[in-house]
């Protein structure tokens, strides 16, 4: 959910200029897409015992509304000079696998592919 959005001056630069604050909290899960591989060499629509599933992580809930917010805010900034800032949570989706309890993990079988 997204909180706290305020609008104020910048008061130490020369040229004030408006900060929105934009702060994200929530659950943060990890959103993992389950990937069909196979070998593209005589693979055909039966699965094959070359075939394998993998999993690839990617934040979710309030991590990935944090990300989302930070793109448009830096589009914002960009386009209209409003400077906007961005605090919230973050996955290290680098350390993660997908047994880890620290974290909720979401798994959508119908991501497939």
């Amino acid at each position: 959910m997204a909180q706290d959005v305020s609008t104020e001056s910048s008061v130490n630069e020369s040229v004030t200029s408006p900060v929105a604050r934009v702060a994200v909290t929530g659950d943060v899960t990890v959103d993992w897409n389950i990937a069909r591989t196979r070998s593209l060499v005589g693979g055909g629509t039966a699965w094959t015992a070359e075939d394998s599933v993998e999993t690839y992580p990617g934040p979710g809930g309030a991590a990935i509304l944090a990300r989302l917010i930070g793109e448009v805010g830096a589009a914002v900034t960009a386009d209209c000079g409003l400077n906007v800032e961005v605090s919230g949570p973050s996955v290290d989706l680098d350390s993660i696998s997908p047994g880890d309890s620290a974290y909720h993990h979401a798994f959508d079988r119908r991501l497939l592919w």
